[in-house]
């Protein structure tokens, strides 16, 4: 993971919690949805990508 330099941190992700907080995602909720997002790069690197990842977030506020 580290050699091939792949998220596995949020500290990785291509949003951050400014992001999500303009997105209207706050407080815990962004916290569970920084975890989600960080869950899905893992599992697929290739969705860290600023847009992408707010998209993920926006669809995820509406389960909150």
């Amino acid at each position: 993971v580290c050699a091939r330099h792949e998220p596995y941190r949020r500290e990785d992700l291509a949003v951050n919690g400014d992001m999500l907080a303009a997105e209207g995602i706050q407080g815990l909720h962004c916290g569970k949805v920084m975890d989600e997002l960080l869950t899905a790069v893992i599992q697929n690197p290739a969705l860290n990508k600023t847009d992408v990842l707010l998209g993920m977030a926006r669809g995820l506020k509406k389960l909150l």
